[in-house]
C-alpha cells in the first residue's frame, strides 16, 4: 500500500499513525506472522508493516495517507476474518465541551477547522472497541469470537462454540461472522443509547442476541 492519495492535512497524521500501529498489533498478535509474512499477506512493500508499527513516532516511521487508512483496516480484517468497521474521527476535545465528537471520516473530514492533533483519534463508527481499547484487558474475553481466524483454529474459550450457535462445522466463518458482528453492534449501540439517557442498560441473553443476528442473515 503506496502513501499515495491526497494529503488530508498534517492534523490527522499522529491519528493515523497510532491507529495503522495498533491495526498491525492486532495482526501480528492473532495471526504470529513475522512482519515481512504480514507484508505479504496484507500486499505492503517490504518493510512496511514494520514502519507502520512504530508508534510513538520515530525518523523510521510511516503511515498510510487519510484517504488509504480504511484500506488497511479493511485488509487486517480480511485476513482475521473479521468485519471491516467504518473509520471515523473523534474530536475529544469537541467531546469534553459538548459538542459533536465525531468529525467525518479520514478521507472525508468534518469540522476540524482548528482541531489540535493531540485531540484527535480514529474510531470504530458505533465506537465499536479497537483492538487496542481491549488487549490486556478483561473486556477482550467478550469480543474474541468476532475474529474468524480464532472460530477457524479452535481458539475461543467457552462459551463461544459452533455447537453453541448451531453452527455446521464445515460452514464458512464468512457465512456468518457478519451478522453475528452486526448484532452485537446493535446491541451495545443500544446499551450505549440507554447510558447517554441516564438509564441502566439490560443485555440480552445469548438467544435473544441469536434472534437480532436471524434478522440480519445469521443462516443457523
Amino acid at each position: 500500500m503506496a502513501n499515495i492519495g491526497p494529503n488530508r492535512g498534517r492534523v490527522l497524521r499522529a491519528a493515523i499513525n497510532r491507529f495503522a500501529s495498533v491495526l498491525i498489533d492486532e495482526a501480528r498478535t492473532l495471526t504470529g506472522l513475522s512482519y515481512p509474512d504480514l507484508d505479504e499477506a496484507l500486499g505492503l512493500e517490504g518493510g512496511q508493516s514494520y514502519r507502520y508499527s512504530l508508534y510513538p513516532r520515530t525518523r523510521k516511521t510511516r503511515s498510510p495517507q487519510a484517504a488509504s487508512i480504511q484500506t488497511l483496516e479493511n485488509r487486517v480484517a480480511k485476513l482475521l476474518k473479521r468485519r471491516a468497521h467504518r473509520l471515523v474521527i473523534q474530536n475529544n476535545a469537541a467531546r469534553s465541551q459538548g459538542g459533536d465528537k465525531f468529525g467525518g471520516s479520514p478521507n472525508a473530514p468534518l469540522g476540524l477547522d482548528g482541531a489540535v492533533n493531540t485531540d484527535l483519534q480514529i474510531a470504530y463508527e458505533h465506537d465499536w472497541p479497537t483492538f487496542r481499547r481491549l488487549k490486556g484487558r478483561p473486556a477482550m474475553e467478550h469480543y474474541l469470537w468476532q475474529w474468524g481466524i480464532l472460530w477457524d483454529t479452535d481458539r475461543l474459550p467457552h462459551p463461544w462454540s459452533r455447537e453453541l450457535f448451531g453452527i455446521p462445522a464445515d460452514m464458512p466463518v464468512e457465512a456468518f461472522l457478519p451478522a453475528l458482528t452486526t448484532a452485537h453492534i446493535m446491541v451495545r449501540r443500544d446499551a450505549i443509547a440507554q447510558l447517554a439517557a441516564g438509564n441502566l442498560p439490560e443485555f440480552p441473553s445469548y438467544e435473544e442476541t441469536l434472534a437480532v443476528a436471524r434478522s440480519h442473515c445469521f443462516p443457523c
